[in-house]
């Protein structure tokens, strides 16, 4: 495991805040949410005035410590968001005045804490299942083939949907020029990817801290109890996504060949500790936009390849921070399988005219239609 124990708790505690934000990112351990600076406070003042007394008084006390502890007393310097929000929030001060940047953990860090999540409960997983296939396998017992793949195909059916009650799909493949309709090439392979979803509902948790910090622990006492309803919908998922991929094994619904296990939603993952491309994509279908990138526009290069990136920041999906350039262009070539995308300079040192530059303007216009289903 290359992130468990990672951080040296005695040494990064005594870090002021700023030092330990910029080891985290620095490390490839975190990287920067959408928007991520909040003066003073991380909350509107709408939301302010409708929290009740008690949370006030809390979001009162959680600034002033951690403004404390920019002087490098104690490590608890982050606080962790609501569900719906899904960051990390450190103190930073900045000009004399106190700052909260979001931040949340890379995919790489996300994969390898989910995938250890679910091997500390894998019994559970396995649970699930057999209590799937205890009803399934009853009731197709003496029936022909014919109908036993009627009554598979119902059930890898019901349990697609059951992972998608809130339609939230992701794209397989676009057809169409003018009147775009997103089209699912495979529904298993569509569940696959839903795994970041599930991944990303684990940002709130305090233990990943614990975990880079190597505390063993990190999963016992009350942790189930703590987060139950984030854990349960996970070993909900990963079982009915174990039975859809058993039932299209043994009775082939949809093509194999689109779908490979082992590479799960890592089947790009880049060479050389490259980041990812969808690390720096700031948006809730960040997936489905990668993948449009990846399909329609990986014959792109230099200006052409720069009206795209400036497409992506003018729409607040793509968030470029200092000394993250470079970065973005190797993640870019590995994302178009190592073409030649022209140099660093012709993708990023042309300065564009949004409103004036016609050929950025047709190029724009492109981009809407393509991403319109998203945006």
């Amino acid at each position: 495991m290359k992130y468990f124990g990672y951080i040296n708790k005695e040494t990064f505690k005594v870090l002021n805040n700023t030092e330990k934000l910029n080891f985290l990112i620095n490390n490839s351990l975190f990287v920067y949410s959408l928007d991520p600076i909040h003066t003073s406070n991380p909350f509107t003042q709408e939301e302010i005035a409708s929290m009740s007394m008690v949370k006030k008084q809390l979001l009162v006390m959680s600034v002033i410590s951690s403004m404390a502890q920019e002087s490098g007393k104690g490590d608890d310097c982050f606080y962790f968001t609501d569900q719906d929000h899904n960051n990390i929030g450190i103190f930073i001060q900045e000009n004399k005045k106190t700052k909260c940047v979001k931040i949340e953990p890379t995919q790489s860090f996300l994969d390898e804490f989910y995938e250890d999540l679910t091997k500390k409960y894998e019994d559970k997983i396995l649970s699930e299942k057999y209590q799937f296939y205890e009803k399934f396998n009853d009731d197709i017992f003496g029936l022909d083939h014919k109908k036993q793949i009627k009554l598979a195909l119902k059930s890898y059916k019901e349990i697609y949907k059951s992972l998608h009650q809130d339609d939230n799909t992701f794209i397989g493949n676009y057809v169409g020029k003018k009147n775009h309709d997103f089209a699912i090439e495979s529904k298993l392979e569509l569940v696959v990817y839903e795994k970041l979803k599930y991944q990303h509902s684990l940002i709130n948790l305090y233990s990943y801290f614990e975990y880079l910090y190597g505390k063993k622990s990190y999963l016992k006492n009350n942790f189930y109890t703590i987060n139950q309803e984030i854990i349960d919908s996970i070993i909900k998922y990963e079982s009915r996504k174990q039975i859809m991929k058993d039932l299209n094994d043994k009775y082939n619904f949809e093509n194999n060949n689109e779908i490979d296990s082992k590479k799960d939603i890592n089947h790009q993952a880049p060479k050389n500790d490259v980041i990812p491309f969808l690390n720096f994509i700031r948006h809730e279908n960040k997936t489905e936009i990668e993948r449009i990138i990846k399909l329609h526009y990986s014959d792109l290069r230099g200006v052409s390849l720069r009206y795209l990136i400036e497409f992506l920041i003018d729409q607040q999906i793509l968030l470029i921070n200092y000394g993250d350039k470079t970065k973005i262009y190797e993640s870019i070539k590995i994302l178009f399988d190592n073409k030649d995308i022209g140099t660093p300079s012709s993708v990023f040192d042309l300065k564009i005219d949004r409103e004036k530059d016609h050929k950025y303007l047709n190029a724009k216009n492109n981009f809407l239609n393509k991403f319109d289903k998203l945006l």
